[in-house]
């Protein structure tokens, strides 16, 4: 994976991998598209993204007479199926006539599309992926709008046992469980459920997971200065592994002093009940 050579517009759903094609080098770029509604000038920008890894390209190879191949991709995994334009040709304002007479002075670039909105599960096997591929696809393409998420999760389960058993299995449930906290709210102990089917280790890491929620909240409060950091990461721990919260709970964290937050994130891994938390 090559670090970002676009811009600052690319963020961490962009990636761009670098290959090598029958000899000659290649890129691969990669872009993670989850807005609900597709993008209308997705093709242009796709076009401003690869004219850049050219330019820099050729600032870094000053005596290239040619150019790499830059393949662009767009994963989407919105609400609703891609229907728009794959092509940059296709957003230029031309009469049928004109297209044909001027389709050749005019610039081409389509990116291949690979639209989970539209993906069964069983075309997703179909595709023979690796385990961990798999279930990055079906987090992709099925978690956010899942109306039961930790049961969407249980049906993974043969799929998770298996990328558990290749070389990187447990950072790579990591991974996953990192992504399930950060676009569903789920109970804690529904998911802990789960993960405890996978065996100790995984649940090791599902704990693992959640202490780092812990210090991320920690090193957000203590970078900004402020009380509000910490005071979600709290109640998003407490949510987690409670479940709703009642509004009485809410005030308090809200109201108590940085010490006491940081006791109340410490306790929440043990803790049994909201009780323990605060005793």
């Amino acid at each position: 994976i090559m670090p970002s050579l676009v811009g600052s517009e690319m963020c961490i759903r962009d990636r761009l991998f670098t290959c090598v094609i029958r000899g000659r080098m290649a890129y691969i770029y990669l872009l993670l598209e989850h807005q609900s509604t597709p993008s209308l000038w997705m093709s242009y920008r796709m076009l401003l993204y690869v004219v850049r890894i050219w330019e820099r390209w050729r600032v870094e190879h000053p005596d290239a007479s040619t150019l790499p191949l830059v393949l662009p991709i767009v994963l989407h995994h919105g609400r609703s199926p891609w229907d728009q334009p794959v092509d940059v040709f296709d957003l230029v304002d031309l009469d049928p006539d004109l297209r044909e007479a001027v389709g050749a002075n005019v610039p081409r670039l389509a990116f291949v599309l690979d639209d989970l909105a539209k993906a069964t599960d069983d075309a997703l096997r179909d595709r023979a992926l690796a385990a961990f591929a798999e279930v990055t696809l079906r987090a992709l393409a099925r978690l956010r709008d899942s109306p039961a998420p930790v049961e969407e999760i249980g049906r993974w389960l043969p799929l998770l046992r298996q990328m558990l058993r290749a070389r990187s299995g447990l950072q790579r449930l990591r991974a996953i469980l990192e992504y399930v906290h950060s676009v569903v709210n789920v109970a804690s102990s529904e998911l802990r459920d789960v993960v405890a089917q996978l065996g100790p280790a995984a649940e090791e890491v599902y704990m693992t997971t959640a202490q780092s929620l812990i210090e991320q909240g920690k090193a957000e409060g203590k970078a900004e200065g402020k009380a509000e950091g910490a005071t979600e990461i709290v109640l998003r721990l407490l949510q987690l592994r409670f479940g709703d919260l009642p509004a009485s709970v809410e005030d308090r964290v809200r109201s108590a002093t940085d010490d006491e937050r940081t006791r109340y994130a410490e306790r929440v891994l043990d803790a049994s009940s909201l009780d323990e938390v605060f005793v």
